[in-house]
């Protein structure tokens, strides 16, 4: 073993030992936020569900309120108690604390953007269980069967940020994770015809609602979060395998390159200016890259490439 190669190791276990340290993510935060303010060029937000609303607890949250105005309040939390096998005055407490913070969501987020120059940059990846971009939730159900839509309000939010990028002098930078799974598992990826195309549909109608002329650019859609990494496989010390930093051997690159590659000819066929990236791998994972864009075979459907550093 090399001198450099020796270096190198301890170096990566050092790395390793920093970033399973604990961490005030409080003060990263604050640090983070001036940074933004001060080179906007430079550095950008991530978005989540602490700005965006939740499609699926607006949902619940209308279905209850709709049982209150039929049976009353009371009656309504009974039945809610019994459906759930929780308390009343519990259900009740998560109800209200819901419509609390879906409400100050918006009031926040506006006051949020204020806050920020024009040209500012933005990755929006809402967790995948509730994000108003994914299948799952842009799902609705009609006379003629399923079809997607995406959340009203949350598409006026992303109108607000796309504003916000693509104003003043310089234009900023903005991906958007779509999802095209319901859960952040690395093999939980449409592998169907049938599921492929639901979920090229919801980018294309995500898309259309955004009102984007198809000549338009200024955002980037990010197809998937860390697909080279399947939380539902454990490491060598019997842990989930990203608390252990190790990549899955059997999230397989093939089956994500075949849905990129299918998604993203859509995409590009319909508005050609719209740039399209490869799913934010967990790591710098080379390898994972490498055989995805081996099996891609095509770099004008590749215009980014997205990994997670963690330091």
């Amino acid at each position: 073993m090399t001198h450099e190669s020796i270096q190198a190791s301890e170096s990566q276990e050092a790395n390793r030992e920093l970033n399973r340290n604990e961490t005030d993510y409080g003060i990263i935060s604050s640090v983070e936020q001036n940074e933004v303010i001060n080179n906007p060029e430079n550095v950008g937000f991530n978005l989540t569900m602490d700005q965006f609303i939740n499609p699926r607890r607006l949902k619940e949250i209308s279905s209850a309120q709709r049982l209150i105005d039929d049976v009353g309040e009371e009656s309504a939390f009974d039945q809610l108690s019994e459906k759930y096998g929780r308390p009343a005055s519990e259900i009740r407490d998560v109800f209200e604390s819901s419509i609390s913070e879906e409400t100050s969501k918006l009031d926040n987020f506006n006051d949020y953007l204020g806050t920020l120059p024009d040209g500012v940059s933005f990755r929006v990846h809402p967790f995948a269980p509730m994000s108003p971009f994914s299948v799952e939730n842009c799902r609705h159900s009609g006379e003629d069967g399923d079809y997607l839509y995406c959340d009203p309000i949350a598409i006026e939010q992303m109108k607000a940020v796309y504003n916000k990028v693509n104003s003043g002098e310089k234009p900023g930078d903005l991906s958007v994770v779509m999802n095209p799974y319901d859960s952040e598992r690395g093999g939980n990826l449409p592998e169907t015809q049938e599921e492929i195309q639901a979920y090229s549909n919801m980018c294309l109608k995500f898309l259309e609602q955004m009102g984007l002329d198809p000549n338009a650019g200024g955002i980037c859609l990010e197809l998937g979060n860390e697909t080279n990494v399947d939380h539902s496989i454990l490491g060598s010390n019997g842990e989930p395998m990203f608390t252990t930093e190790d990549f899955a051997d059997r999230a397989d690159p093939k089956k994500y390159a075949h849905m990129y590659k299918q998604v993203a000819s859509a995409i590009k066929a319909n508005y050609p200016n719209v740039k399209v990236s490869i799913a934010g791998t967990a790591m710098f994972d080379d390898k994972y890259l490498e055989s995805v864009i081996k099996e891609v075979d095509n770099p004008d459907l590749i215009d980014k490439i997205s990994f997670h550093p963690y330091r």
